[in-house]
């Protein structure tokens, strides 16, 4: 982390291509600096403008006093090499080069961002970028970025650090994380990572003290070894890697290509590598804000599960994705199975995974469920709890079980069944595993 310090809390920060215009990259990243309120020096920089944001706006990046560690570049790729070299020579250490039009478009922008690498590393600059959305220290308010993170809802401090290859949809799995109630530490968004790599802000990561979980969307690798190094510290530390890898079928590959330019390989080899190094990979947001939430929580999930449906079906495709999971289906104590006996329809298949039946879940029996649910948590033979409700319709089926004021006895994290889970802090899920499209009347 020390040889990133000042990149992840600069005491000042230049923008250049500042504008007055909160719609352009320059002025979205002016607007969150002035108006989340970084303590830091905030200097933009424009000949075209004599003020901005409330700010004195600087001709140049040579007028532009000192300490200023980092500089934000909004500016056309042509014009970036220069101005590179212009911060290199004033002192700058790290720039975040936020527009795109580099190697990821052709020769002619692959030449150009060689010319950039070139003029950093005459001056010993370090580069978040280019074709990036930038970066955000979250605890201090330290943003070289601009795009949704840069909105609200803003993001709130926590013991997560991202970095993500993708800006826009790499922004929008960090809000979902966020939307789920994780805190964030550091998020990258690294672009083409011309300079500063995937595997060195993972090192970056374990080295904060303040870091406790890392969240990676990847796209590509251009030195594997390197990030299998940084990802057997983390697993060393304690410090859990949750990572979505994209760009995995030949289609995908192209995508990314194109997208960011990264390196891209067999996603066999990519899995082994993940499974080696104790990487927990994820495929969707949901999984990822779950696993993310689950492990921030300091409660990783256990292998011993009870799952408990409402359709027969669901519960037969559980049991296959368990056994894949290595989740083992605990036997549950005769205590337990007696008090599901009293509480749950006579047709209710017990042998777990357990199938409560379709027309079980009502108003009505939200206190037989509740008993249920606290009899399986009380058997120490139970580590997690599953919850799946198959078709739903109505109201609820719009909705959706989290939302429906009809299942808050059920389901939702607020309800009085799912107070024993917090108390004995296991985790839990509930899933609707198909809703069906009701008229605006209905919803």
């Amino acid at each position: 982390m020390q040889n990133l310090e000042l990149l992840f809390n600069p005491r000042g920060i230049a923008v250049i291509g500042a504008s007055p215009d909160f719609g352009r990259p320059g002025g979205q990243t002016m607007q969150v600096l002035t108006g989340r309120g970084y303590q830091g020096g905030i200097y933009p920089v424009n000949p075209k403008y004599d003020a901005i944001a409330g700010r004195p706006c600087f001709s140049s990046i040579e007028s532009v006093p000192q300490p200023c560690d980092v500089a934000v570049i909004a500016v056309p790729a042509a014009q970036v090499p220069q101005v590179v070299a212009a911060c290199g020579a004033h002192g700058v250490r790290y720039a975040v080069v936020l527009g795109g039009g580099f190697r990821e478009g052709g020769e002619a922008g692959r030449e150009l961002e060689a010319q950039m690498l070139q003029k950093a590393r005459a001056h010993g600059m370090r580069l978040i970028g280019p074709n990036c959305l930038g970066l955000v220290n979250v605890h201090t308010r330290a943003y070289a970025a601009f795009g949704s993170v840069t909105k609200p809802p803003y993001l709130e401090p926590g013991a997560v650090s991202a970095v993500i290859q993708s800006g826009g949809f790499g922004n929008s799995l960090v809000i979902h994380c966020a939307a789920a109630g994780v805190g964030f530490r550091y998020v990258v968004a690294s672009g083409n990572e011309a300079d500063i790599t995937t595997p060195e802000l993972i090192e970056a990561y374990v080295d904060d003290p303040q870091t406790r979980v890392i969240l990676a969307y990847i796209e590509g690798l251009g030195d594997g070894r390197a990030f299998l190094a940084a990802a057997r510290r983390a697993l060393a530390a304690g410090k859990p890697i949750v990572v979505w890898k994209a760009g995995n079928t030949k289609q995908g590959m192209r995508a990314a290509a194109s997208h960011t330019a990264n390196m891209v390989g067999s996603y066999d080899i990519y899995r082994a590598a993940f499974r080696e190094v104790g990487i927990i990979e994820v495929g969707d947001m949901e999984e990822a804000a779950d696993f993310v939430r689950r492990c921030w929580d300091n409660r990783p999930p256990r292998a011993r599960t009870w799952p408990s449906w409402r359709s027969g079906g669901s519960a037969v495709a559980f049991a296959d994705a368990a056994d894949a999971y290595g989740l083992t289906l605990a036997r549950l104590a005769p205590a337990t199975l007696q008090v599901l006996r009293e509480n749950l329809p006579s047709m209710a298949a017990l042998d777990n995974p357990v199938d409560f039946t379709a027309g079980f879940i009502s108003d009505q029996n939200v206190p037989r469920f509740q008993r249920a649910v606290e009899a399986v948590l009380a058997d120490p033979a139970i580590h997690q709890l599953g919850l799946l409700f198959a078709t739903m319709t109505g109201r609820t089926g719009w909705n959706g079980p989290r939302r429906s004021p009809r299942y808050h006895g059920g389901i939702t994290s607020r309800c009085s069944c799912f107070r024993p889970c917090r108390a004995r802090r296991h985790p839990k899920c509930s899933r609707c595993w198909s809703r069906r499209a009701f008229p605006s009347s209905a919803r």
